[in-house]
């Protein structure tokens, strides 16, 4: 849990400094397609996923801010083999993988200032990882931390006192001593509001 204080702190000495002036407060609705390291566990695609964002332009091209999300995996496999430890069960397993991303990120903007802004970025931080496997009355978690990083191409279209937004980010997270390392590319819509 030291990792999860940590970061917090950081991200809200970030949040005092950058919420200072023209700052956004956002959510943003996430579609999610599981790569390399979940599609060994789950294959379905995530229609469960949020994010909350705060972003803050330093200047006329570049804004930092912050990410904090939450994505659903889930599957029903039926008669599969679950083996842990020395138990083997054969039966109907549902799969759940809930992924809480932490980020900080930086983006560099495009166009105008007060027009419609492409941009590209990237986020660094954590992610929680809560892997559950439930096979008939037996239900088996594992739980890590792994490091993020998190590339991401964007726009952000002005209108009136919000600005709608839209993302396509690729999450990347490193193998933990429970769980291995974990992708996936998500679709983010949603809108920012501020100054």
């Amino acid at each position: 849990m030291k990792p999860l204080y940590y970061l917090t702190s950081v991200l809200l000495l970030v949040s005092t400094v950058t919420f200072a002036q023209h700052t956004y407060l956002g959510g943003t609705y996430s579609v999610a397609i599981p790569l390399v390291g979940i599609d060994n566990y789950i294959t379905a695609g995530s229609f469960r996923g949020a994010n909350f964002e705060g972003l803050k332009e330093i200047n006329s091209k570049a804004a930092v801010g912050w990410i904090l999300g939450w994505n659903v995996f889930s599957e029903k496999r039926v008669n599969e083999v679950y083996t842990n430890d020395n138990l083997t069960l054969t039966g109907t397993q549902y799969r759940y993988m809930n992924l809480f991303p932490i980020l900080a990120r930086g983006l560099y903007e495009f166009g105008a200032q007060d027009g419609t802004r492409p941009f590209i970025g990237a986020g660094t931080g954590v992610t929680a990882d809560i892997a559950k496997t439930n096979v008939g009355l037996y239900s088996f978690q594992k739980t890590g931390w792994h490091f993020t990083i998190a590339p991401e191409i964007g726009i952000i279209i002005p209108l009136g006192y919000g600005s709608l937004t839209g993302s396509l980010r690729y999450t990347y997270g490193v193998k933990t001593r429970e769980l291995d390392n974990i992708s996936y590319l998500s679709v983010n819509l949603g809108m920012l509001w501020g100054e």
